[in-house]
């Protein structure tokens, strides 16, 4: 099953190893770490047009990817089934 992160965006759903909110009030320095060092490995995927709501943490073939959304973390996760 597929799962639509926004802006035509699509990953597979047995691929995904988590779904994040982000908040710029309350994201926390380990989130905000990880973010910025996957961003400086090239690892981050923009879905949005504007402001991120969320991120996906993708894994395909041992390779990961951080896909930020601008759809909420909790939509995402009803997309999810089981999550």
């Amino acid at each position: 099953m597929l799962i639509h992160l926004g802006n035509g965006y699509l990953v597979r759903e047995r691929d995904v190893l988590g779904i994040f909110n982000i908040d710029g009030d309350v994201t926390d320095e380990i989130t905000t770490e990880f973010l910025r060092k996957s961003e400086e490995r090239g690892e981050v995927v923009s879905a949005v047009l504007d402001l991120p709501r969320s991120f996906v943490l993708e894994s395909v073939k041992g390779k990961e990817k951080v896909i930020l959304s601008h759809i909420s973390s909790l939509s995402l996760a009803g997309r999810k089934k089981g999550f």
